[in-house]
């Protein structure tokens, strides 16, 4: 019986880890490929269709912004943008926390 358990627990553990490795890996492409270049209403509707996660709305007057894997605090992966004149002018990858 315990050792049921255990292969389950691992097994959650697993899946949980697998779906945010394919979410971190989605935002790295989108951060390093796509992001640049991009309008903030571009940015907002590829959080809104990806499911990405943004504390703070990036809006129009925005001069930076984060967009990250997920909302949970722990082993969140980030897209950091720069913005001028709307538009985004760097972003970076990295860890957001």
């Amino acid at each position: 019986k315990l050792k049921s358990i255990l292969i389950i627990i691992i097994f959650i553990i697993f899946c949980l880890e697998v779906c945010d490795y394919r979410k971190s890996k989605a935002l790295e492409k989108y951060c390093l490929e796509k992001a640049v270049g991009s309008t903030i209403e571009e940015i907002n509707s590829a959080v809104k269709s990806k499911k990405f996660y943004v504390h703070t709305k990036i809006v129009k007057e925005s001069k930076s912004g984060t967009i990250d894997n997920h909302a949970s605090p722990f082993f969140r992966m980030s897209c950091f943008i720069k913005i001028e004149n709307g538009v985004v002018k760097s972003s970076k990858y990295d860890a957001g926390d």
